[in-house]
């Protein structure tokens, strides 16, 4: 005769039982841990783009977030009250500096002396100008990179770069934007810096997943010739490997 009452659970039945609900348990963890490293991956990237569209956008529309006393002196940012129009310089654009191995991105002014000659091409007036970038009294922006993200690599062609310099033209309204290497922290802005080898040449910005989280990935920010803060995008077709 069958025995149909309900026997109680052995020891390795539970153990069993705990063992398959902590592998199920683990493995809705690790999904949820991708979910939200895969999400933090492409936020990061898409940032640093958007971050760089707005200082595109900011030399595009003539945006100068300058205090209103502080005036300019012979190329130069000084501390006297000056009236609107009634000084001599004028605000060229922007120069953002790159932190390669690191995360930081920081945005300064870059002004120049205002002359009445316009003559010669974008690249001579600027250079005319004897562009300089400033910092201090609020004219400086840091950028960093979140989620751990690193800036492994900034590449024109094959060339290393670290700096973006964003200028509207005096001579034809365009926006320029020239990428070259140089010192940390740099001024002046000489003929090395502001030339026609490096004018609107693609450049690429390479990050790198620094979380460790389910090996080593790159995404890339891409910027392109041409006109238009579009010019600047994400890439995250092929995420594997490293940095090249």
């Amino acid at each position: 005769m069958v025995d149909h009452r309900t026997r109680g659970f052995t020891i390795i039945e539970v153990l069993l039982f705990l063992a398959v609900s902590a592998i199920l348990i683990m493995g809705a963890l690790v999904s949820v841990n991708a979910s939200i490293s895969n999400t933090r991956f492409t936020d990061a990237i898409n940032s640093t783009v958007s971050n760089l569209q707005k200082q595109y956008a900011e030399v595009q529309s003539g945006r100068n977030s300058r205090d209103a006393t502080l005036g300019c002196a012979a190329g130069t940012i000084n501390n006297s009250a000056k009236d609107a129009g009634m000084t001599n310089c004028v605000v060229l654009g922007r120069l953002i500096q790159f932190d390669v191995g690191g995360s930081a991105i920081s945005s300064r002014y870059i002004i120049g002396r205002d002359s009445a000659s316009l003559s010669g091409s974008d690249t001579d007036v600027i250079q005319a100008a004897i562009p300089v970038s400033v910092s201090g009294n609020g004219l400086e922006s840091t950028f960093d990179v979140p989620w751990s993200m690193e800036i492994d690599a900034m590449k024109r062609g094959s060339i290393d770069v670290n700096y973006l310099a964003i200028i509207r033209s005096p001579v034809s309204e365009r926006i320029l934007f020239y990428s070259f290497n140089g010192p940390d922290n740099l001024t002046t802005l000489t003929s090395s810096h502001i030339s026609e080898t490096n004018l609107n040449k693609a450049v690429d910005i390479c990050l790198l997943d620094g979380s460790g989280f389910g090996g080593s990935r790159v995404g890339y920010v891409r910027i392109g010739a041409g006109q238009g803060q579009d010019i600047i995008k994400a890439d995250l077709t092929n995420t594997s490997g490293a940095c090249s």
